[in-house]
């Protein structure tokens, strides 16, 4: 955190706009990793209105990406899906494949968190762990009627879209982490759907990336 400030400053003193954005989305990044989304939104903002300045679509668009996922975490989950979906497309058009990637897992995390929150307001019992996936994810909503089972079909069939296309970025760069965690949690939305082959493909996926990253990410 120290090393990620000094360069912050640094930066600010003698480098470019792009280097000082670089050093604040750095910055930004560790304080998302320590669960601190409220310390990552002033980075974030500081380097949002230094890629406008200077035009740097590209850190623009990064700078959105992060701070969707900080709104995530403060449970903002309206801000979040609008950040992330209206940035995931100037991603598509140009950007970081890696980036465009967070952004689609943005909208689905955002989609799960909905679903949870609609569980905490029906009444079912909890959803079943799919076959050799563990852990299970948060417990995802029963629906209570034949409405209530239509719109628990349509969000788990748009959370399967959306992260469809988040494995396409993360394999194009070859992200195996949060290519892993997508395929562990298309398993998970398969077996609600009770679609076993597209479960049993997501499912095995998963654990080949699981013995590859075991082996240091090399291929077996």
């Amino acid at each position: 955190h120290r090393s990620a400030r000094e360069a912050v400053e640094g930066g600010r003193r003698r480098g470019s706009p792009g280097d000082l954005c670089d050093h604040l989305l750095c910055l930004a990044d560790v304080h998302l990793e320590a669960k601190n989304p409220v310390g990552a939104l002033g980075p974030c903002l500081r380097c949002l209105s230094a890629a406008e300045s200077s035009r740097l679509l590209q850190h623009r668009a990064e700078a959105l990406v992060r701070i969707a996922r900080a709104r995530l975490e403060m449970r903002d989950l309206s801000g979040a899906l609008r950040l992330a979906e209206e940035v995931a497309p100037q991603l598509s058009a140009g950007g970081s494949a890696k980036q465009r990637g967070e952004a689609l897992m943005i909208q689905a995390d955002v989609l799960l968190a909905l679903l949870a929150k609609r569980r905490s307001r029906t009444k079912g019992g909890p959803a079943t762990p799919a076959s050799g996936i563990e852990p299970p994810l948060p417990q995802l909503p029963a629906p209570a009627d034949d409405a209530g089972g239509k719109l628990h079909g349509e969000l788990l069939r748009e959370v399967a879209r959306v992260l469809g296309e988040a494995v396409e970025a993360f394999e194009a760069v070859e992200e195996l982490v949060p290519l892993r965690r997508c395929h562990y949690i298309l398993a998970r939305v398969y077996h609600e759907l009770s679609e076993q082959v597209s479960r049993n493909r997501h499912a095995s996926r998963f654990r080949r990336l699981s013995e590859r990253l075991a082996n240091g990410g090399r291929r077996p």
